[in-house]
């Protein structure tokens, strides 16, 4: 289900500076380069404030990155380099910051981009150019429970025209730039039936890949295409997906997920598999006779169905619905169910739930 996109801007000030120490002399703050977030692409302010608060995450390292540069006839000048402790804004006390500080040069056309969270730091080489007005990050490795981030200045950039002016924050619009997918068990037994899911583990998925931005994004109200993802790869080690977290349960339509961002990436028939363990046991003493006799586990393998969702867009969520019966034990054909396409943030922060999608 696709819902229509709006924006809205945080509250949050972000102010980033660094200089000379020549430059520091009778400058007064205001002049002091400042940014401002939101996100782009979402439905929901719960959602985009969520997405804020994120990036304010320490277990995420608190914060993002930012590019910068100006041109000086036709030398660039990079004020922000995109990796260093000089351009990791964090959110310490009540606002955003951090230092040296860095001050406008009067007349000078900046640009600006910005990625994150911080913890994405290592994730990749990430570079910015001026002229096209894009970030690139080559050989992004999607980890899972990571989100990534990624933001544009106005293409058209930035000029204080002179010393009385005082300039505003530059309002980065943040779009999710992988996507994220979710599996959701429910349990399909009648009440007093115990069905535990163990061992859930994702094979075949390209893990690996390099994104360049439109250069235009700061304009933009959707995500960007997944065209703008080249070079997807399975990694030749560590390329499975898993979550330790079990799934046990006694009531029927109970249901439970398991979620990851995964590199956007075209889906291809029969390579995407979805295994895991199944216990079913009977409370009352009698039930389902599974595997070699009732209550032994049993491993289950099912392949990802590419006939209604054929690839994974940037900045979209997905949720494929696998109802634990006797579908899965040869009672009746394996059917995956109710596979959602949704705008990225169309929950409850950045989690959905059964009140966020319609059945």
């Amino acid at each position: 289900m696709k819902t229509k996109s709006y924006l809205f801007a945080a509250a949050s000030a972000l102010m980033l500076a660094s200089c000379t120490q020549n430059e520091v002399v009778d400058i007064p703050a205001t002049k002091a380069i400042g940014f401002g977030t939101y996100v782009g692409n979402t439905s929901r302010a719960a959602a985009e404030e969520s997405t804020v608060e994120n990036l304010k995450d320490p277990a995420k390292g608190n914060g993002f990155y930012v590019f910068g540069s100006y041109m000086d006839n036709s030398a660039e000048v990079i004020v922000f380099k995109g990796n260093d402790d000089q351009s990791h804004v964090k959110f310490e006390g009540a606002a955003w910051g951090y230092t040296p500080q860095n001050y406008w040069s009067v007349g000078k056309p900046y640009k600006f981009a910005a990625y994150g969270p911080a913890a994405a730091l290592d994730n990749g080489t990430k570079t910015f150019s001026y002229d096209d007005n894009t970030l690139s990050v080559k050989n992004f490795e999607a980890k899972g429970d990571i989100d990534l981030v990624v933001a544009e200045g106005n293409a058209a950039g930035y000029t204080v025209a002179d010393e009385n002016a005082t300039p505003e924050k530059i309002q980065f619009k943040f779009f999710h730039a992988l996507s994220k997918v979710r599996f959701t068990f429910v349990n399909g037994w009648r009440n007093l039936v115990t069905v535990k899911v163990s061992d859930v583990k994702l094979t075949g998925v390209k893990r690996t890949g390099d994104l360049t931005t439109t250069g235009t994004l700061a304009n933009a109200t959707a995500p960007f295409a997944i065209a703008h993802w080249t070079n997807q790869a399975v990694k030749l080690e560590n390329n499975d997906y898993s979550w330790s977290d079990e799934f046990e349960t006694q009531t029927t339509s109970d249901s439970h997920p398991y979620e990851y961002f995964f590199i956007p990436q075209a889906l291809e028939a029969d390579q995407v598999l979805l295994s895991f363990s199944c216990l079913v046991t009977n409370s009352q003493g009698s039930g389902p006779n599974i595997g070699g006799g009732a209550g032994l586990p049993v491993d289950v393998t099912v392949k990802i169905p590419v006939d209604v969702v054929n690839s994974w867009e940037p900045g979209t969520a997905y949720n494929y619905t696998l109802t634990i019966d006797g579908k899965l034990f040869g009672l009746l054909p394996i059917e995956f169910d109710n596979i959602q396409v949704i705008d990225w943030e169309n929950g409850n922060g950045d989690d959905l739930n059964r009140d966020d999608v319609t059945e």
